[in-house]
């Protein structure tokens, strides 16, 4: 289950972060597996030079049933488990930053 995160909630209780940069384009992408021992909250966040939105949602994502970043946008999300979590783009080459808070 995915769900938006309070600041006065797991968002403070992070104690490491880690960071990494995707590439979505037209077929479904997962989020890399981070090497934290348990994953609190993920930060998206679409790149400023993308020419198209990217679709976050789980298997099945697509353009029209994913929720929309456009380029500069991001979401924090309150996710212990990022396996579930896809991408995918009508465009191919769109960047996304993704850092994971945890401990």
């Amino acid at each position: 289950m995915v769900s938006l995160v309070y600041p006065q909630g797991t968002l403070s209780k992070a104690t490491r972060v880690e960071s990494h940069q995707i590439i979505v384009g037209l077929s479904e992408v997962s989020l890399p597996t981070p090497s934290l021992r348990k994953v609190l909250w993920v930060f998206l966040k679409a790149d400023d030079d993308n020419t198209s939105p990217v679709f976050i949602g789980e298997s099945g994502v697509s353009d029209s049933s994913g929720f929309r970043l456009n380029r500069s946008q991001g979401v924090l999300l309150d996710c212990s488990d990022v396996s579930s979590i896809r991408l995918i783009s009508s465009a191919s080459d769109q960047k996304v930053s993704v850092l994971y808070g945890g401990v």
